[in-house]
């Protein structure tokens, strides 16, 4: 299994060595844990196997699918080693380790996925941060996945299966240390602002020569994309967007009457503007059942203009599909590496800043504090003392919870704007469950 000595496996299918076992893991320091289900594609799935290790082997896998063993998960396992706050458990996609282990109920689990996920993307540059991704960048190893969708509600399982099933904790625990020897940025008390500034400006060059490119080759691919009526070229598609807003006085009308019970957030972000539009002693009328949060905009260094560089044209060809998806991937990673740095920087003094007390440092510093308004729909209602129309923004997620004819009556009384909309596609590293492991999933693309 590559680096290190692959430390043992031992299953466990008997409820005397399950507890013997779980009296061990309630007494560690560290758990690396992972879970194996079956049924998954249905209503009712079911744990199958539990799979644990600890910081010195062996790797534990526990056949829990029936009977005593899965009585012991819910009355001995979980509340000994998934509620104990005092065990640091680590799995990969903790999320859903955590669906089968207690809910709830679990504490002190953390997340490979997550922390990866935390480091800027040049310290980690991957899309796809999948256990196979992440092993594949560290170990050069593939991992065989052929059994990921297979029925673990057979028994006996074979050795194969248990070896496949060890190997996730493995590598959890093995990828947990790679991840840690990751440098961090410095703790704002002991970081120095000179230095974050003189790298913020080295970077705003080539970070800009970057942008050129990307900005260039999406350009030619829009303007080619548009004049002919192309949907989809490479991984760009190009779609109309349509952007609505409606009356204020008809959304709160909708709320009143289509969710009563107030069931769903229909709060609203209010701007200053709009607050005056609602007439004079707006902030004594409103204030009392508004969220109010004070926000601040935080101003770094600008690039400097580029006078003396020729403007950079992409030699666009539509009809080598190949060459263009290669041309911009390439063009898109070199402004996220350079990027990922820059707001790491941007970060690091806004830390500091707020670390010392201050405002400004040379040319960063924090705006003014502005307060945002948001505030229920419904309470508006007593808030209105003019009949003048007030436009808000409509919100899409609206869509998800109502009845489209009344979706199309809320918007009739606002405004819409189209505009066209150029989509990069990221590839595909992974599919299915593996896919929300990804950058992407969890990032909007840019438009």
């Amino acid at each position: 299994m590559g680096e290190g000595q692959l430390v043992p496996t031992e299953q466990i299918v008997e409820p005397e060595k399950f507890r013997a076992a779980i009296a061990i893991w309630r007494q560690q320091p560290q758990l690396w844990i992972d879970t194996e289900v079956a049924d998954w594609t249905t209503p009712n799935p079911r744990l199958s196997l539990l799979q644990v290790r600890t910081a010195t082997g062996p790797n534990v896998v526990v056949d829990v699918l029936e009977g005593a063993m899965r009585q012991l998960i819910d009355e001995d396992f979980i509340p000994q080693v998934m509620a104990n706050d005092r065990v640091e458990k680590w799995a990969h996609y903790s999320r859903y380790e955590r669906r089968f282990l207690g809910q709830d109920r679990v504490a002190n689990l953390k997340c490979t996925f997550e922390m990866a996920r935390s480091f800027a993307y040049y310290r980690l540059p991957l899309r796809s941060l999948s256990l196979a991704a992440l092993v594949k960048h560290f170990f050069d190893e593939e991992l065989d996945k052929t059994l990921q969708k297979a029925d673990w509600g057979v028994r006996p399982l074979s050795q194969a299966h248990i070896a496949y099933a060890a190997s996730d904790t493995e590598w959890c625990y093995r990828l947990y240390h790679k991840l840690h020897a990751i440098p961090r940025t410095p703790d704002p008390a002991d970081d120095d602002p000179a230095l974050i500034r003189a790298r913020y400006i080295e970077l705003l060059v080539p970070l800009k020569r970057a942008q050129i490119v990307r900005t260039a080759i999406r350009d030619a691919v829009k303007k080619f994309m548009t004049e002919n009526g192309v949907h989809r070229l490479s991984r760009f598609i190009l779609d109309r967007r349509t952007t609505y807003s409606t009356e204020l006085r008809t959304l709160i009308e909708f709320a009143l009457t289509k969710d009563p019970g107030a069931q769903f957030d229909l709060g609203i972000n209010l701007s200053t503007q709009q607050r005056s539009e609602l007439g004079p002693d707006v902030v004594e009328r409103i204030r009392p059942f508004a969220e109010i949060r004070n926000t601040q905009t935080f101003h770094s260094p600008r690039a400097p203009r580029l006078r003396e560089e020729l403007a950079y044209v992409y030699d666009f060809d539509p009809k080598d599909d190949e060459r263009l998806t290669r041309d911009y991937e390439r063009a898109e990673d070199k402004v996220l590496i350079i990027d990922s740095e820059r707001v790491e920087l941007r970060d690091r003094m806004k830390g500091w800043l707020r670390f010392q007390g201050m405002a400004q440092w040379e040319d960063f510093k924090f705006s003014t504090p502005r307060e945002r308004w948001k505030v229920d729909v419904r309470a508006l209602q007593r808030a209105f003392v003019t009949n003048e129309p007030i436009q808000v923004p409509f919100a899409q997620r609206l869509r998800l919870a109502f009845a489209e004819s009344d979706i199309e009556a809320l918007i009739a009384t606002g405004r819409s704007k189209q505009a066209a909309v150029l989509r990069w596609l990221q590839r595909a590293y992974s599919v299915g469950l593996d896919a929300q492991l990804s950058r992407d999933w969890h990032e909007p693309e840019p438009d």
